[in-house]
């Protein structure tokens, strides 16, 4: 994991409160402006999850702010307003390269509509098995339309679904037809494996898909 992470910046955190939310700071120690990135995730990401991966980003030179969403009170409405004032906390900060700040989603339904937020330079959103429907669409909490996504996008995929390469080529379709820059990553899952989730796969998944997160980061900064 040493190798997928790569550690190179000494880094510190602390909680914030974004309209009356407590949400995980992580800060790299290096002087000068950095992309910022927030991560959100909705069940089954925990919030300790989030908080390990916003500390994993600013340990490679990002500014990291990472809150859950809790399924029960998803709202998309509410979740388009407190990433609004994410995007304002961390423009107003002088160690931000403002204007450079992308989005990390663990869950499809709360990353396709904050990927739709002014502001947002890139989105990863990971989608997995759980996220999808009968037909294969992102579910989101609220009114989606992918001509409103901001940013390019990279979709990565963890899935057992004997269908997925249908659902895949439909949802990269709906964006590209909306003309948005989408990149796709695909793990598969053994089918028997009911509930799919990154932290079931193998070390050299998660670090491939580290691997690609950042590499997707260094692709597209505004």
């Amino acid at each position: 994991m040493q190798r997928a992470y790569g550690y190179n910046f000494r880094m510190k955190s602390e909680e914030v409160d974004l309209g009356g939310t407590g949400v995980h700071l992580a800060v790299p120690s290096g002087a000068g402006r950095h992309q910022a990135i927030i991560v959100i995730g909705a069940p089954p990401s925990a919030a300790t999850q989030l908080t390990q991966v916003a500390d994993q980003l600013s340990s490679v030179g990002h500014i990291a702010l990472a809150f859950p969403m809790l399924e029960d009170e998803f709202d998309g409405a509410e979740l388009r307003h407190k990433i609004a004032a994410a995007i304002t906390l961390l423009n107003d900060r002088p160690d931000v390269r403002h204007g450079n700040i992308a989005l990390w989603s663990f869950g499809a339904r709360c990353g396709a509509i904050a990927s739709t937020v002014p502001g947002v330079s890139a989105a990863i959103i990971l989608h997995l098995d759980a996220d999808t429907g009968p037909t294969g669409d992102w579910l989101p909490a609220a009114p989606f339309d992918p001509h409103d996504v901001q940013c390019p996008v990279l979709l990565i995929f963890a899935t057992s679904r004997a269908d997925a390469d249908d659902v895949i080529q439909r949802i990269r379709n709906n964006l590209e037809s909306a003309g948005k820059v989408v990149e796709v990553e695909r793990y598969d899952a053994p089918a028997s494996q009911a509930d799919v989730s990154l932290q079931s796969f193998p070390a050299r998944v998660v670090a491939d898909r580290w691997d690609h997160v950042q590499a997707f980061l260094s692709r597209h900064p505004s």
